[in-house]
């Protein structure tokens, strides 16, 4: 019971057996807290009084920051302390839109608390100093620790509106450039190549291509089973596949994962061994109702980190079970097999690895940020 976890003293004081008052209490103070939230969720939502941020789960931090977009005259100016998530993350994008599509945005200044500015916050919290005005190109400093950075040249840059279309078409969203100099490589990489895919009334999705969450790890565990039998199939983990090699890791029969030797590797007949199997006709009919026929599948790892040794890490792999964090790429018939094999040596390449590092802001590889990665079109 909780109060045996929880209160334990109180149970003992009160020498009542579980279920007691302090438990029904507890429980009840539970109830009520939920019935706030839920109904702040709601006026968020439903009020119309933040049409920008009133959306998903919201979070109070937004609401507040789209509060000062409305109270703000025209011609005046307000700034505050918020999240950097405000600038780069998919539930905020509508606000930040916004800002940087009417040239209301005059400044940006991101800050990750590591050296402790303010002592009682996490040193992993970053934070912003957002200021609201009217301006011809907003400016940005990233990634500062103390207050002097942000003076520092270097670290300064600006974008207009127009900058950020091409970079963020989908979210408007701001990329976090630790340099002028990041700023202007990514933008000159831009001109030189679209987006992977560019969403809204005039999508243009050049590879043809759809996505695939094949066996979710958690909500299909029933499925998994611990060794191989006929008519099942490996299911390969993101943590098997690497860059242009899908035998990189292999798991022992506790489990546990180590990388494959290079002796295995020089092997074709070598095949790595999964942790777990699934029935082929999971595999089949999920693919069949996707209209997929082809003998592999092309993914990449949702589980990244700007300061990993590679960010973006796509794979090909046997047409097998494939978990839930390696999302999967379908696309559209194509009679030239090169197409895909460069499709994947663009995603590997080191120029899409350097603008990723500037876009992923946690461990996920989200789908907002794979589709606005630059990459070359089939005709290119």
């Amino acid at each position: 019971m909780l109060l045996h976890r929880l209160y334990p003293e109180v149970e003992a004081a009160q020498g009542l057996a579980p279920p007691n008052v302090a438990e029904q209490v507890l429980h009840a103070d539970f109830l009520v807290a939920l019935r706030i939230a839920e109904a702040a969720n709601l006026l968020a939502h439903d009020s119309g009084r933040y049409p920008l941020t009133g959306v998903g789960d919201v979070n109070t931090y937004a609401l507040f920051a789209e509060t000062f977009a409305q109270l703000v005259r025209d011609e005046g100016r307000a700034g505050f302390i918020v999240p950097t998530g405000i600038a780069t993350d998919d539930g905020t994008k509508a606000y930040f839109g916004d800002l940087t599509q009417s040239g209301r945005l005059a400044s940006l200044y991101d800050i990750e608390n590591r050296e402790r500015l303010f002592p009682a916050v996490d040193r992993r919290m970053k934070f912003c100093l957002l200021t609201l005005g009217r301006t011809v190109a907003a400016e940005f400093v990233c990634f500062a620790t103390q207050a002097v950075q942000l003076a520092e040249p270097p670290r300064r840059f600006r974008l207009t509106p127009d900058e950020f279309r091409p970079i963020n078409p989908n979210t408007l969203t701001c990329p976090v450039f630790p340099s002028e100099r990041d700023a202007e490589l990514t933008k000159k990489v831009y001109r030189a190549a679209p987006v992977l895919i560019a969403d809204g009334p005039h999508e243009r999705n050049p590879w043809g291509i759809s996505f695939m969450r094949q066996l979710d790890m958690a909500n299909d565990r029933g499925l998994f089973r611990d060794a191989p039998a006929p008519g099942r199939l490996p299911l390969y983990e993101a943590k098997v596949v690497h860059q242009f090699d899908h035998r990189w890791a292999t798991c022992a029969a506790d489990g546990s994962s180590s990388d494959v030797a290079v002796d295995a590797k020089q092997d074709p007949n070598f095949r790595v061994t999964p942790r777990y199997w699934v029935d082929a006709t999971e595999v089949e009919s999920g693919l069949a109702v996707k209209g997929w026929s082809r003998g592999w599948l092309m993914g990449w790892r949702d589980i990244c980190r700007a300061t990993d040794e590679r960010t973006v890490i796509a794979s090909v792999v046997p047409r097998v079970g494939v978990g839930s964090q390696m999302p999967l790429m379908l696309f559209a018939p194509r009679e030239d097999m090169r197409a895909f094999a460069a499709l994947l040596g663009n995603l590997s390449s080191l120029t899409v690895d350097f603008v990723a590092r500037h876009k992923t802001g946690g461990t996920p590889m989200k789908y907002f940020v794979f589709k606005q990665l630059p990459v070359l079109p089939p005709d290119r």
